[in-house]
């Protein structure tokens, strides 16, 4: 369509340089809308240095997948679903300084020589930057990320329970994990949930990491 040519003309002659792909355009603009509520049409041309009509396209993308819908003066999320699980990329990028800070004081908790647990959470995750080498601590966790960067901590032995990974989310979960993790004492566990309520405690969507 003429739509589609001038966008692919626009993509390569505008500034110069490389371009986002599609994908790397969506899900940049799903991280947009977790740090803001509202965001123009002129303002994603800019963040994403793209033409009128690629925005258009990308935006029409994520409205039918539910991700996102129009409101006066431009794009927001979409009414939050409790019953759907956001994608990884978009958890790891939002509110991360106030996940810094949870991480930091959870961190300054932990007593040196213990056994701890970390799960599989984009708030836990952050923890690893803050676990000292005098520490000398043992780790034990369901997160291939989360793995790897204690792989590389000095002071922790780091241990990975094993099990099926999560398609999309580097988790580990199913029987061979459950049986992994018997038998092993934990001192302090550290988990992050994707609800809490006084009647209902801690919640997640997932059920495979209900079971862990």
């Amino acid at each position: 369509s003429v739509a589609n040519f001038d966008s692919i003309c626009y993509d390569i002659l505008n500034k110069g340089g490389k371009k986002m792909l599609p994908i790397e355009r969506l899900q940049k603009i799903q991280v947009i809308l977790e740090e803001r509520e509202v965001v123009s049409i002129p303002e994603l041309e800019k963040l994403l240095d793209a033409s009128k009509a690629t925005v258009y396209r990308d935006i029409k993308t994520l409205q039918k997948e539910g991700k996102l819908q129009f409101v006066r003066g431009g794009i927001s999320k979409a009414p939050y679903d409790r019953r759907v699980e956001l994608p990884y990329h978009v958890k790891r990028s939002s509110n991360v300084e106030e996940k810094k800070r949870i991480a930091r004081e959870a961190a300054e908790n932990i007593h040196p020589n213990s056994t701890i647990w970390m799960d599989s959470s984009t708030t836990v995750y952050e923890m690893a930057k803050y676990l000292r080498p005098d520490m000398n601590l043992k780790v034990l966790t369901n997160d291939l990320m989360i793995g790897a960067e204690l792989a590389v901590l000095p002071g922790v032995e780091a241990h990975v329970i094993g099990g099926m990974i999560r398609k999309g989310y580097f988790t580990l979960v199913g029987l061979f994990a459950l049986s992994n993790l018997k038998g092993v004492q934990i001192d302090t566990a550290f988990f992050g949930s994707d609800a809490l309520s006084i009647k209902g405690g801690c919640m997640l969507l997932n059920s495979d990491e209900i079971a862990l």
